[in-house]
């Protein structure tokens, strides 16, 4: 399984892309893959689906986007939507999402002592990320979530850490 938040949000499973249906589902899939492994809570979550034009997406909307998603990643078995208390969580490794593929080899990059491995390292991160995460899907919500996990990721000392939270559940 991997899924590209690079570009337009895509899944793609072992026979192929993974058909979610609405342009909804493949942007709270690129929320939640942004957020890996963290509680994106359901007011969150819904505020940042919203279209431009519309409000934030009702809770039973939510739930009904998510019951979607996991029939969509059901096949697959290596990546689940799991339900933490009042919001939801993405179940996945690291490697199986472009952007966190090209962070730990940023991070890893950082770490090299030789430089010919360092750049090696730093031009197969930057060969990812061609494009903006969530192309032309992003609502302004999700492009301003998206520039503070950068900033995280990459700006900070902030080690990534992949262990889910103990309260998550399979719905």
């Amino acid at each position: 399984m991997e899924i590209r938040l690079f570009g337009t949000i895509e899944a793609t499973g072992r026979t192929g892309p993974l058909a979610l249906g609405s342009l909804v589902q493949y942007r709270a899939l690129g929320v939640l893959a942004l957020n890996l492994s963290n509680v994106v809570p359901t007011e969150h979550l819904g505020a940042a689906l919203a279209a431009e034009s519309s409000g934030p997406v009702s809770r039973r909307g939510i739930q009904n986007v998510v019951v979607q998603i996991r029939k969509g990643l059901a096949l697959e078995g290596t990546v689940c939507v799991l339900t933490v208390g009042r919001g939801y969580v993405l179940n996945a490794a690291p490697e199986a999402i472009d952007l966190y593929r090209a962070v730990l080899l940023i991070h890893r990059a950082r770490q090299e002592i030789s430089s010919a491995q360092s750049a090696r390292g730093l031009e197969a991160a930057m060969t990812m990320w061609k494009e903006p995460l969530f192309g032309c899907l992003a609502t302004p919500q999700m492009k301003e979530m998206a520039g503070r996990k950068i900033e995280m990721l990459l700006y900070s000392e902030y080690r990534p850490s992949f262990e889910l939270p103990a309260a998550a559940r399979w719905p």
